[in-house]
């Protein structure tokens, strides 16, 4: 039965050779703006909940047609989060 090669270690970021370009710290503003821009869209897609009532009359239809208001920014929002995800994880050099 062949060996199988032993496993192989990562060296630590010290140990990279010299002029090679060591990971970019992400500063604290843009987290702060990545944090606000989260806290925008759920307040922005719980804003519709309280006109539920009134959507029927605004929209000139009936309750079970303007309850599908809320399921599509609900729905929106639930397939938009893993693609905005995937897209903030790509970089130039890598690809998607």
């Amino acid at each position: 039965m062949p060996q199988s090669a032993p496993p192989r270690v990562a060296e630590p970021l010290s140990a990279a050779p010299s002029g090679t370009p060591l990971p970019r710290e992400v500063g604290g503003g843009f987290v702060a703006v990545l944090a606000f821009c989260g806290i925008a869209v759920s307040v922005m897609q719980t804003l519709v909940v309280p006109l539920v009532t009134e959507l029927p009359q605004l929209l000139h239809t009936t309750s079970s047609n303007a309850s599908w208001v809320v399921t599509a920014t609900l729905l929106a929002g639930a397939v938009s989060t893993p693609v905005m995800g995937r897209l903030g994880t790509c970089s130039a050099s890598a690809g998607c």
